[in-house]
């Protein structure tokens, strides 16, 4: 049996829960994930590995959106979500 190339794109959602929505070190830490560059940077900890080791052909951080609430176990959280397109 050979193997079979997939050839395309896939487009994926990632949600990050950042902490209670009323807490102020959430929305700074918001901010930090946010940015395009730094420590806490998703898009650069996801682009870091533009082809997740030679897995695809390319990985893009096409925006970020939603910020909004997350009710869990009586309490209210501070998600974003990240859209990603993954190119083989």
């Amino acid at each position: 049996m050979g193997t079979t190339t997939m050839i395309g794109t896939m487009d994926f959602t990632i949600f990050v829960v950042v902490g209670r929505y009323t807490d102020r070190t959430a929305h700074a830490t918001l901010d930090s994930y946010l940015s395009p560059t730094g420590a806490l940077s998703v898009r650069s900890a996801i682009e870091a590995s533009d082809t997740l080791g030679g897995v695809v052909s390319t990985v893009i951080v096409e925006s970020s959106s939603n910020i909004s609430s997350l009710s869990s176990a009586d309490a209210e959280f501070l998600q974003i979500s990240f859209n990603i397109t993954v190119h083989n």
